[in-house]
């Protein structure tokens, strides 16, 4: 069908989806297993549950109790459909949610589905020697290796039950080898041997493991993402069956009483895109701001990101640039088709995710993760897309991830930062160098991996250390030509009822020079005004902050706020005040590090005179 109409009760009840029962019709004949992925809390449990309830055969009198659920959809137009599918065919629901507790629950799980259809043991069709095993695992008293038949054991005890092939549906098909850890191995074998015997399987989940998991018993797998390309009569099979498009949209919000604008809607939580460029929405948002009446975050915190974040940790500082850059380029209408162009992977390994992150892999996990998307324009077969930040809502998940890239404190760096914009610029000075050292004491920023010089990696703190800001109030430019230069950082404002611009200026000093850090500070700064860096500033812009900063000495002056009577007074209070902040935190880490150290050393009975406690020694006693 090209068309489909929800059905929404905005009192909490379940969505109705009408076109899945025909979309898999569509299907039935041309593959054994069909893998469909969606970012969480894109309506795949909803819709498995609609299919479910469509297909299971029930009595005459519950038959017509479920025609309630279905007559007002277009579905129910179709009588051919209604009499072939509706109730007719057996089905199979099954959603899985150590490894040793994992086999606990899906014996649990299995025991389940076995006492659903514990119909066909009481009408007494089965062998005698089925009929124990059936029982057994009822009870949960099989093992392992019984464990592995079990669906399509049930599949075969169905289809001799009814005379029809058995449809089995598998939820959250890759949770247990996201959660399986060392037993990654084992689990995949177990799941390659429990699913290569079954007839035909629907399978829904997060990523595409494929042929590179336990899909691969299965042979022939075929997988429909979000932007499968059209095929031979130019439709994109499932592409928009998950996911609300904006036609679905405006009709919930003709349902609701709520006096929502469909375009604040389409700016905080539109931006998916189909390869035949359909609008596609987060249902979970969409119903909970329908729900609440609040346009707010609902997806960022409605699942777990542990895989995710572990995987952000071990980005390279050339793959954190790219996604800072992203960010920034997210909210600035300069920027707007800024894009990363990368090569998807067609199948990915959790295990290997955790342990060898490679750059594909990332932006793969990100993209059907949903935390990017690929851009509109992508219509042909080139290997590589274009990923985009998709919506506004996902882009408050992105700042709080730019934020961590560095470690910075929010709130700590939220009230130094805002001393700029209130212009107690001496104030500032005191505390920012703590905070900076606070930083760099986490980080070896001599490493070639984490920044190709300091300079490079002291303007990556300070975007990550700025995130916060950037947003619908202030927008945070990095290296933007600009006047007659690029300035390194500028926070503009672009809400009107904001007046005050930031521009930073970094350089870098080669020794610890007290003169020599103090005249590139004043180069940063004369550079500024020199070069007008002040120029393509927002109208309502009143006042504009300056800041040239070395590694070592900070000077900073405000075009409205200081005066050059007292700038070698606070240089001379700088100097001092961030001589002594760097002296105290590198001889408290180091302090640290030894009783850590020593820790370690009891533990192990390391030898007193081991070479990494003189090490250790040396370092406690090293001035900055």
């Amino acid at each position: 069908m090209d068309r489909r109409e929800n059905a929404q009760a905005l009192d909490g009840e379940q969505v109705f989806d009408d076109s899945k029962s025909m979309a898999w019709g569509d299907q039935e004949q041309s593959e054994r297993a069909i893998l469909i992925t969606r970012p969480r809390r894109f309506g795949k449990s909803t819709n498995l549950s609609m299919l479910y309830t469509f297909f299971k055969p029930v009595s005459e009198q519950e038959k017509e109790q479920k025609l309630a659920l279905f007559k007002d959809l277009k579905v129910a137009q179709f009588d051919w459909f209604m009499k072939l599918h509706f109730g007719n065919w057996p089905v199979i629901y099954v959603s899985f949610k150590s490894w040793e507790s994992m086999l606990n629950s899906i014996k649990e799980k299995i025991s389940d589905l076995y006492k659903e259809h514990r119909y066909i043991i009481d009408n007494k069709k089965l062998h005698i020697d089925d009929e124990l095993l059936f029982k057994n695992i009822i009870d949960e008293t099989i093992d392992e290796s019984h464990l592995i038949n079990t669906i399509s054991r049930l599949s075969r005890y169905l289809h001799e039950y009814f005379g029809k092939q058995t449809i089995i549906l598998i939820d959250e098909y890759d949770w247990p080898m996201e959660h399986a850890g060392s037993f990654y191995n084992e689990a995949d074998i177990f799941f390659k041997s429990m699913y290569s015997s079954v007839a035909k399987v629907l399978f829904v989940g997060l990523l595409p493991l494929g042929q590179a998991s336990f899909l691969s018993g299965l042979n022939n797998v075929g997988h429909y993402p979000m932007h499968i390309l059209p095929g031979i009569r130019g439709r994109a099979h499932f592409s928009d069956m998950f996911g609300f498009t904006e036609k679905e949209v405006e009709f919930l919000l003709s349902k609701s009483d709520l006096k929502f604008e469909l375009d604040n809607l389409r700016t905080h939580y539109n931006g998916y895109r189909t390869s035949t460029n359909e609008r596609v929405y987060n249902p979970h948002s969409i119903i909970s701001s329908l729900q609440k009446g609040i346009i707010g975050d609902y997806w960022t915190n409605s699942g777990s990101t542990v895989t995710v974040r572990e995987c952000l940790k071990k980005c390279s500082q050339n793959i954190e640039e790219e996604l800072q850059s992203l960010y920034y380029s997210f909210y600035s209408l300069q920027d707007a088709d800024r894009y990363v162009k990368v090569e998807l992977i067609p199948h990915l390994r959790y295990d290997v995710l955790v342990n060898e992150l490679e750059i594909n892999a990332i932006y793969t996990l990100l993209c059907y993760s949903g935390y990017l998307t690929i851009s509109y324009d992508e219509l042909d077969v080139s290997t590589e897309v274009k990923l985009t930040i998709p919506n506004r809502e996902v882009a408050k998940q992105w700042k709080q991830w730019i934020i961590d890239f560095v470690g910075v404190d929010r709130l700590k760096a939220n009230d130094i930062f805002n001393l700029l914009f209130k212009k107690n610029i001496k104030v500032f000075c005191e505390q920012f160098p703590a905070l900076y050292m606070e930083i760099i004491s986490c980080f070896d920023i001599g490493d070639s991996k984490r920044a190709k010089s300091y300079e490079g990696w002291y303007h990556t703190f300070v975007l990550g250390a700025l995130a916060m800001f950037h947003g619908d109030d202030y927008q945070v430019v990095s290296n933007r030509e600009t006047g007659k230069g690029r300035p390194d950082v500028r926070i503009i404002p672009i809400n009107p009822k904001f007046d005050t611009c930031i521009i930073f200026e970094f350089k870098l000093a080669k020794s610890k020079d007290r003169e020599g850090m103090r005249k590139l500070a004043k180069e940063g700064l004369k550079q500024i005004i020199d070069k007008n860096y002040r120029s393509n500033t927002a109208n309502q812009t009143i006042s504009n902050i300056q800041d040239a900063l070395s590694t070592e000495e900070i000077s900073s002056t405000s075009s409205d706020a200081s005066n050059s009577n007292n700038s070698n007074e606070l240089n001379d209070f700088l100097y001092e005040k961030n001589k002594e902040s760097i002296s105290n935190m590198i001889r408290e880490r180091n302090r640290e590090k030894k009783i850590q150290a020593q820790v370690s050393h009891n533990a192990s009975s390391v030898p007193a005179d081991s070479p990494c406690n003189k090490i250790l020694d040396t370092e406690a006693e090293e001035e900055p």
